[in-house]
């Protein structure tokens, strides 16, 4: 799992914890997004669909699980916890024996398939006839049998399960990996290893991508150029479902048919048209080497002093603000402080020898 996918998932883990199952399932979403071959984020989703009773979403999405890892219980016991809350109970009892099947000590699917054989007695009212006497061990027969995974999207109508082809006239689409790895690889622009239209929707272009990379992953296509066409697919979709990076591939696009082709990739023209965007004065600074090093030490001479002068100048107020006069004098003036020390003691003495004058006075004045 990537990393910023990993980090959608671990958002859409707290927001489950938290009981916000909506903000889960879109970051889920995201992350299925970024990496739609990891069963576990389709796991979550079904969990978090089936908490807010999206029950048809919630098995669909446990059939991905199952589609993508086989082996993992995890996807059995999702489905059929969707299937025992939408009450349909005889299902949820096939899907936890399929799963029982691959993992028969998984305690998970041992009670789910208990509570779904209890649930399907007591709506049925066949206790003790169908099902037996609830032994998780016996096969339990399965009056309505559970599709296959594709079949059932299909009949539950999930759409998002079908993939949206490019209307082409090359027949069935996607074809077998060794066709589709072919294609890809032979492809001349990003819709067409995509296989839609260039008008094509976000919601097409996810379902596709969703097809094929699924079909091209490393751990099920091991053929020679399969991991060029996984990585072709990757840059495709990555272009595309950008709004930004899809409205300037659209421009190459038509650059390259005004052209006639002239084999420029997308990136070299995204390149090209970038530096010919920049100020002309920063067009002339690149043509020289070392310029921006020389850019960047004279700017560092020029800031340095300014900022120590702001300092300074922020200490000095700072003191002058905070301490009294005869503390910053005496610290930061000695001589002026030595002048306004015998000032202050002047001014002292005569205001002391004013005050006796005035007693003087008073006392003659009585006698």
């Amino acid at each position: 799992m990537s990393k910023e996918a990993g980090e959608y998932k671990n958002l859409g883990n707290d927001a489950y914890a938290s009981g916000r199952h909506t903000h889960a399932i879109a970051y889920y979403t995201t992350a299925i997004e970024l990496d739609p071959t990891n069963a576990a984020l389709f796991s979550n989703r079904a969990a978090a669909y089936t908490k807010i009773e999206e029950f048809q979403k919630a098995k669909y999405d446990a059939d991905m699980c199952i589609e993508l890892r086989p082996e993992w219980p995890k996807g059995y016991w999702r489905k059929g916890t969707a299937e025992i809350e939408a009450q349909e109970y005889k299902q949820a009892v096939a899907t936890f024996e399929k799963g029982l099947e691959r993992s028969p000590t998984d305690q998970n699917l041992v009670d789910g398939k208990r509570k779904a054989l209890q649930m399907a007695a007591v709506v049925d009212n066949i206790v003790g006839q169908e099902y037996g006497e609830f032994d998780i061990d016996a096969p339990a027969p399965n009056p309505n049998p559970v599709p296959e995974p594709a079949a059932a999207a299909r009949e539950a109508d999930i759409t998002d399960a079908q993939p949206t082809a490019a209307p082409a006239n090359d027949g069935p689409w996607p074809g077998t990996m060794e066709e589709e790895v072919e294609r890809i690889n032979k492809a001349t622009d990003h819709y067409s290893i995509l296989h839609v239209p260039q008008d094509a929707s976000p919601e097409q272009l996810r379902k596709n991508y969703h097809t094929l990379a699924k079909m091209l992953h490393p751990d099920k296509c091991k053929l020679p150029r399969g991991e060029e066409a996984m990585k072709n697919l990757s840059i495709a979709y990555g272009t595309l479902n950008n709004d930004v990076k899809r409205k300037n591939y659209d421009a190459y696009m038509e650059a390259r048919k005004d052209n006639g082709g002239n084999g420029e990739t997308f990136a070299e023209w995204d390149h090209r048209r970038q530096e010919t965007n920049l100020p002309p004065w920063l067009l002339k600074m690149q043509q020289y080497r070392g310029c921006a090093l020389v850019v960047v030490i004279l700017l560092l001479i020029i800031l340095i002093p300014l900022v120590l002068l702001i300092v300074l100048i922020a200490l000095i107020f700072y003191f002058i603000c905070v301490f009294p006069r005869e503390c910053v004098l005496r610290c930061c003036f000695p001589q002026q402080w030595e002048e306004y020390k015998v000032r202050k003691e002047e001014e002292q003495r005569k205001a002391r020898q004013r005050m006796d004058e005035e007693m003087q006075d008073a006392l003659h004045r009585n006698v």
